[in-house]
């Protein structure tokens, strides 16, 4: 199920919860058709990392940086 929920999530740049196979199921699971965002603004860890490469066919830099602005706290970046 974790693969089938990367693919949902990609290429859009938002990070929802799993999207069940019918709207239907979504509302019994969430309340709501579509699945509900998390608030990436929770997480205070200090130890996050976030993986990516200049050639990652899976994230681009434009989701790194999408995600990383959500979160609270100071992330340090590296390039390479």
């Amino acid at each position: 199920m974790e693969v089938w929920h990367l693919v949902q999530s990609y290429p859009k740049l938002r990070t929802t919860k799993y999207k069940f196979e019918s709207p239907e199921a979504n509302l019994r699971r969430y309340g709501q058709v579509e699945p509900p965002e998390y608030d990436l603004g929770k997480i205070t860890n200090r130890r996050l990392v976030i993986f990516g490469a200049n050639e990652d066919i899976l994230v681009s830099a434009e989701s790194i940086a999408a995600t990383s602005s959500q979160i609270k706290g100071e992330l340090q970046q590296r390039k390479e």
